[in-house]
């Protein structure tokens, strides 16, 4: 493995000091195409921020003085013969990393550019979005005397040339984004080789240092340095992947966005209808405001006490706080002692789970098998992060709150018009009762505690504080995931039901027309006087539907954004702690002599392998109920059968089916984990080999052991 990481090293070095010579006409290629990207993006009124270029590329400089500096000064604490050791290690270490983090640079400097001009692409098609529906907002005759010198035509042509530019100009940055990654590909392999190869060996030598019994100075410097080293080449490994996927992400907005473009109808009657529909809902949005906020309220109401929402969200009666203050309805002072007493609270539950954690590792945990003790700081040093996570998360992305809430009542409406009942009593119903068990479940947790712990009231305490305090915290942190996904599910469910609803009406109303051909051709390409025809009503509900959809969509990748780490870490957590409570079932199964205690440690373990297997579906099904809903759309599109005549409605059909091409298809975690149900058949693998493992490690340092004590007692009888 050594001799692997030499070779690699060498090779990345040959092929960053060469590469960097051959590649200078490409350099130069390189500018020349930011400086016309960069004039095409000027030219339709876009604008790319190379200050904050220069910023960013400053920064990551200075992170990379300074993590080489601090690995220095590790390599000369940790020399014996200064100064032939740190010169060597500096030579053979350190030197080799500093060419290859400087060549990661370029790549990431050159994809950051590329990650820049799609987001400029995107922001421009926004502005044009918003400038093509902004004359809807006003009187049909005012905007005509505010454009009085220019006719429809040049308005028209203008903002189909600034599309024309930006279509141009993406697909020049995907041809540069093909390039950059074919000139850095061999590097790029060989960086995720060495990062492979070091990582492996340092993890090993890792796990020998933690088997040592007494520790030195020397040894707690050597395990620092074996931590830096591993967080470095994490670091290269995310130098690789992370701009790759901020830009991959960028150029997968600009096909939705491209359908968030409205079409202007000049119809009369249509402007007509659109009015009365405008007086209906602001009719009924107070009323299924007052529903939403009743469906959440008992959910937002645990979820403060226990510090998982911000005390200073208000949700049912005057709306946000942070929105209240701005009309004058709370004091700033207020609102900031608000603040500083949730923040206070906040800090004190995240103290007690930790000094919670660290009397129970220390007074119990010593007396564990080595394996076991390992997995269980594991367990406490993931436990930590995710109550960390949430109780400051909550604050941090306090904004979310308000924007989901927004877009759900948005989305509501708009349903709402097209003719739906979104059933909030169906979700506080479900969500009641979800609450209900979590709360019967952690009862029964708290009382196998109490009599694990022999009914002994600070162990009890302490041990409910490092388990069920922070299982509690992150399954609220879970189900306020669970009920944004639930309300999308129900709007793409609504979605559908209203298709196939349309489809069945639109089929009956063709069926009944074909008796009646001269009336269907009258009233179809001419609309009558008395106002539009049906079918123009079918295809403007459908656009609309399409609008709720892309919306929908939008809302869900906001969500798993925000959710993302927390996903990420809770399955982290789960696996460790399905590993760890299966192998310690095996640990009790195997006993000789059994006894109550050991019966209930059985259940305590697990009602704990119930609690994270229900964890990890609380994360993927629902996404999977989302995709499942999504995904039957297509097909029913495909189901209308239009006339030929009805060119409204067959564009409104295309331009549907091919907003499903563009949006996204499977969603995921920070990019690391597809929220899909197979992901627990992989986790059944993997623990399935990890408990193997453990056994054979189990049964090696058993063995072990027997083998010591014999040789033990055959030395003793024999000096005897």
């Amino acid at each position: 493995m050594k001799d692997d990481e030499d070779v690699t090293v060498n090779v990345i070095v040959i092929l960053s000091l060469i590469g960097c010579q051959c590649l200078r006409p490409f350099y130069a290629k390189f500018n020349m195409a930011i400086v016309a990207i960069a004039d095409e993006l000027f030219a339709s009124g876009g604008s790319v921020d190379f200050q904050r270029m220069e910023s960013f590329t400053r920064r990551l400089l200075w992170v990379a003085l300074l993590s080489f500096a601090t690995l220095l000064v590790f390599d000369f604490l940790n020399g014996d013969a200064w100064p032939y050791r740190l010169v060597y290690r500096t030579v053979l270490y350190t030197l080799p990393n500093v060419i290859n983090v400087l060549a990661l640079y370029q790549y990431v400097v050159l994809l950051w550019f590329v990650c820049d001009f799609y987001r400029t692409v995107n922001e421009r098609l926004k502005a044009l979005k918003s400038d093509t529906s902004a004359p809807k907002r006003v009187g049909r005759f005012e905007y005509r005397r505010k454009i009085l010198a220019i006719s429809d035509d040049t308005i028209v042509y203008d903002r189909v040339d600034q599309i024309e530019t930006l279509r141009r100009t993406h697909l020049e940055v995907s041809n540069l984004t093909g390039e950059v990654n074919a000139c850095f590909g061999a590097l790029i392999v060989c960086t995720m080789l060495l990062s492979f190869v070091v990582l492996s060996l340092l993890l090993f030598l890792l796990y020998k240092a933690m088997s040592t019994i007494r520790w030195s100075y020397r040894e707690c410097i050597n395990l620092i340095g074996l931590l830096l080293w591993i967080a470095f080449h994490v670091a290269k490994i995310l130098l690789v992947l992370y701009p790759c996927q901020l830009v991959q992400r960028e150029r997968d907005r600009t096909g939705p966005m491209l359908y968030t473009f409205e079409h202007s109808f000049t119809d009369n009657y249509l402007h007509k209808a659109i009015g009365v529909m405008v007086l209906e809902l602001l009719s009924n949005k107070q009323l299924l405001k007052s529903d939403f906020l009743q469906s959440a309220r008992k959910l937002v109401r645990i979820c403060q006490l226990f510090g998982t929402v911000p005390w200073y969200l208000d949700l049912f009666e005057a709306g946000f706080v942070l929105r209240e203050q701005q009309h004058g309805g709370l004091r700033g002072w207020r609102r900031w002692c608000m603040q500083g007493l949730n923040m206070l609270y906040s800090i004190g539950i995240a103290t007690v789970v930790i000094i919670a954690t660290i009397l129970q590792s220390s007074e119990d945990d010593w007396k564990m098998p080595f394996l076991t003790q390992i997995l269980f700081i594991n367990e406490y040093i993931l436990a930590n992060i995710v109550v960390l996570m949430v109780l400051i998360g909550c604050h941090y992305q306090c904004c979310y709150y308000q924007q989901f809430t927004d877009k759900l009542m948005a989305i509501t409406t708009t349903i709402a018009s097209c003719g739906a009942v979104v059933d909030f009593q169906r979700i506080e119903t479900i969500f009641n009762r979800l609450l209900l068990g979590v709360a019967l479940f952690f009862g029964t947790v708290l009382t196998v505690d109490f009599l694990y712990n022999d009914r002994l009231f600070w162990n009890f305490v302490r041990s409910s504080s490092v388990y069920t305090l922070s299982s509690i915290i992150n399954v609220l942190g879970l189900i306020q995931y669970t009920y944004l996904l639930y309300f999308i599910f129900l709007f793409y469910s609504d979605v559908n039901r209203l298709l196939m609803s349309y489809e069945d009406h639109a089929s009956r109303d063709k069926q009944c027309r074909t008796h009646r051909r001269l009336f269907y051709e009258t009233t179809v390409v001419t609309p009558s006087s008395g106002g539009a025809s049906l079918l123009y009503d079918y295809a403007r509900l459908i656009d609309l539907l399409r609008s709720i959809h892309l919306e929908l969509n939008e809302l869900l990748e906001q969500v798993n954004d925000c959710f993302g780490v927390l996903i990420v870490t809770t399955t982290i957590a789960s696996f460790v702690v399905l590993s760890l409570q299966l192998f310690c079932i095996y640990l009790a199964t195997t006993v000789r002599s059994w006894k109550v205690t050991d019966t209930i440690f059985l259940v305590y373990n697990v009602l704990w392998i119930m609690l994270h297997a229900i964890k990890v579906l609380m994360v993927l099904y629902p996404s999977h109920l989302v995709q499942k809903e999504r995904e039957r759309t297509g097909p029913i599109l495909y189901h209308f059968n239009p006339h030929e005549k009805d060119s409204a409605l067959n564009n409104a059909l295309m331009k549907f089916s091919s907003q499903l091409l563009h949006e996204t298809r499977h969603p995921t975690a920070c990019g690391l984990i597809h929220l899909e149900m197979t992901l627990i058949s992989t986790m059944v693998g993997a623990l399935t080999t990890y408990l193997v493992i453990l056994i054979q490690f189990e049964t090696a340092i058993s063995q072990g052991q027997s083998a010591a004590n014999a040789s033990q007692k055959d030395g003793s009888s024999t000096y005897g």
